[in-house]
């Protein structure tokens, strides 16, 4: 059965359906999100996206949440570009969902990652001990959040935690060189 989206979502455009050079940016939880927070964010998320607009322009717009712990929000940039005004809306949304959820969005100093197929996110340097202490470094993967397209969540958001930004404090910690 085919699934149709109500007037209001008009903009909103599946994630899926965007192009692979469409511009993400990606807002990282500081916890995991429950079932039922992440269906109220993805609806807010898809209602802010159907009504954002840069310069009076709609916007070919997707949002959605991965492993109950991103929000992400993309604009096919082929068709109308996101603007400084545009953006700040989409930042004054964020901040709204961090209000509602009692979230923190905009710590950079989280570092989330999986271990066997396991998501979890951790303080910097809690992520530290942890990995330095872990038997199997191979299977210990970060997200990487610097990236800005589809095209990069798809091939290069999770990468090994020792070729990331982390690696060299990694490699420099106490009990990584004894």
């Amino acid at each position: 059965m085919l699934f149709v989206l109500p007037d209001k979502f008009k903009m909103y455009i599946p994630f899926e359906e965007l192009s692979s050079d469409a511009r993400i940016w990606i807002y990282q939880s500081d916890k995991i999100l429950s079932a039922s927070d992440v269906n109220e964010i993805e609806v807010a998320g898809k209602n802010f996206v159907s009504e954002w607009t840069a310069h009076q322009q709609t916007l070919h717009a997707s949002f959605a949440v991965f492993h109950s712990l991103f929000l992400v929000l993309a604009v096919d940039e082929n068709v109308n570009d996101a603007s400084g005004c545009s953006i700040d809306k989409s930042v004054h949304f964020i901040r709204n969902i961090e209000q509602r959820f009692n979230l923190n969005l905009f710590n950079r100093l989280n570092v989330a990652y999986t271990d066997n197929g396991n998501t979890s996110v951790k303080p910097v340097k809690e992520f530290m001990d942890f990995y330095v202490n872990h038997q199997a470094k191979a299977d210990v993967r970060i997200f990487n959040n610097l990236i800005s397209t589809k095209k990069q969540l798809k091939d290069e958001w999770l990468i090994d935690a020792a070729a990331s930004w982390l690696a060299p404090r990694l490699s420099s910690s106490p009990k990584a060189t004894s």
